[in-house]
């Protein structure tokens, strides 16, 4: 396990690591690809790290409808923050795109006050800080992105995000056409429709799943 790439060991030895992890009792998970776990059941008192792998958060209403809330990819973390429904009738899902091992730290363990007062766990606490305000400023803006009114305007609202994400006006966007319409909580076929209108329009240039905006 390498904890150098992982933002939440930050300026923790290696050595550090492994001792405080043994310390807090944490523990790994292996999934296979598409399976399935429920963030209330699995997630709520711990913090999780995706070791590889990624894994998509979605949530599904009473009607059975799926919205995707976010994609956590390798070294990335996940947990508390999604523990919760906006309604108790709706489930919040943890999928596994592709095989992947994470790594489970119990909250109580970082929460409470060593008795030796290790400086590796207080850089912990800190960079755990400093990752969940990152995490709601995500949040913030995907707030933000589900808030235009219209399938042109999200698009629109999302490519931008991507072109300042990469730095250029020519990108390619990370989900498939299914995955995408999801994350933006519209219809496929009418985002598709709307697609082909941008590019009629000169909106837009579109070579699969790459992108590039013209005005």
């Amino acid at each position: 396990m390498n904890f150098e790439k992982i933002p939440l060991f930050e300026n923790i030895a290696d050595s550090e690591c492994r001792r405080m992890l043994d310390c807090f009792h944490s523990y790994t998970l292996s999934l296979k690809a598409e399976q399935e776990l429920d963030i209330r059941d699995h997630f709520k008192d711990c913090v999780a790290v995706i070791l590889s792998g990624s894994v998509e958060i979605s949530r599904i209403d009473i009607n059975g409808r799926k919205s995707i809330l976010e994609i956590i990819e390798e070294n990335e973390m996940f947990g508390r923050l999604y523990s919760f429904a906006p309604e108790e009738y709706d489930t919040i899902i943890a999928r596994c795109l592709i095989p992947a091992e994470i790594l489970f730290l119990p909250n109580e363990q970082i929460e409470k006050q060593c008795q030796n007062a290790c400086q590796c766990h207080s850089q912990l606490i800190t960079n755990l800080l400093e990752l969940l305000s990152r995490k709601t400023n995500s949040l913030s803006s995907r707030v933000n992105l589900l808030s235009q009114r219209t399938i042109r305007e999200k698009l629109i609202h999302y490519f931008h995000q991507l072109a300042a994400a990469s730095g250029s006006n020519d990108f390619k966007v990370p989900y498939s056409m299914t995955t995408l319409a999801d994350y933006l909580c519209i219809d496929r076929s009418a985002m598709t429709r709307e697609l082909k209108n941008m590019k009629e329009t000169g909106m837009i240039e579109a070579r699969g799943r790459n992108i590039k905006l013209l005005q």
